[in-house]
């Protein structure tokens, strides 16, 4: 007995302390250098600190992740440490796929459990959970597809990463939005008011441009001319009289107003609003 002693205090001594902490592997019996304490399977200075805590100061790229049951630095100790499309195993990441960590947009759309490969979907039959749609172009699982739109009121299904999503505003041009008052449609999956909107005006969305800037009940116009919206929308030139043949909308000033444009026939006119017999303005 005093023999074995001997021997474990000499196999004990022979640790070095220039050796970086934790770098160190106990002797099978748990025994370190003077100075150094074995903790799961290494040896720390006394007092250093637990082999996680020294283990994550020091992990980089390419084993940026702790492992603490050696407290040596890995590529992964849990599925989520690796990319999509890839699963831990033996403290590396290999191609696979589980239940709670998926397949990669570029390879396999969906997991199949049984052999926890990626491999690409043919119908919907084949996805599930967030992705219950299959995109048949590229063999993906997705949230949503364009055609039959499946996401719920309020979103529509958008290329969103590389990968059709559900995104906030409504589905398709020219459906009607549950909004209170105002002739609000969707134009470019957004609710707006096809009356008044210059930027979606009518029934096709179209964008009001040049001196036809405005929108005025669905319809672009120029308010500096139109007598029906001369100013603004809405402000109509005054109807023909038995002085008045026809008017017009001009900018006066700073502004558009509603002048005559003609007398009737045998007067002439007296101002930008009046007619009468010659001489009797």
């Amino acid at each position: 007995m005093r023999y074995l002693t001997t021997v474990l205090v000499l196999v004990a001594g022979c640790y070095s302390p220039k050796i970086p902490n934790g770098m160190q592997l106990c002797t099978p019996e748990g025994l370190c250098a003077d100075g150094y304490e074995c903790k799961e399977k290494y040896c720390w200075l006394k007092g250093s600190g637990s082999t996680e805590k020294m283990c994550s100061e020091t992990c980089k790229a390419p084993t940026p992740n702790c492992d603490k049951t050696s407290g040596t630095c890995v590529a992964c100790t849990e599925d989520t440490h690796c990319p999509i499309g890839k699963i831990c195993k033996n403290k590396g990441c290999s191609p696979g796929c589980s239940a709670s960590h998926g397949c990669a947009a570029d390879g396999g759309g969906f997991c199949a459990l049984d052999g926890g490969t990626c491999v690409a979907c043919t119908n919907d039959a084949s996805c599930s959970g967030a992705t219950p749609r299959c995109d048949t172009n590229s063999g993906l699982c997705v949230a949503c597809v364009p055609m039959n739109d499946n996401c719920p009121i309020g979103k529509y299904c958008s290329t969103t990463g590389g990968q059709f999503k559900c995104v906030d505003g409504c589905k398709a041009d020219g459906t009607t939005c549950a909004t209170d008052g105002g002739n609000f449609k969707c134009c470019n999956h957004a609710c707006v008011n096809i009356d008044s909107d210059a930027q979606n005006c009518g029934t096709t969305c179209s964008k009001c441009t040049g001196q036809f800037n405005t929108c005025c009940l669905g319809s672009c116009v120029d308010v500096k001319s139109d007598i029906s919206n001369c100013s603004q929308c809405g402000a109509k030139c005054p109807n023909p009289s038995n002085t008045v043949q026809s008017w017009k909308c001009e900018v006066s000033g700073q502004s558009p107003t509603c002048k005559v444009k003609m007398c009737q026939p045998n007067l002439v006119q007296c101002t930008d609003t009046t007619c009468a017999v010659n001489g009797g303005c």
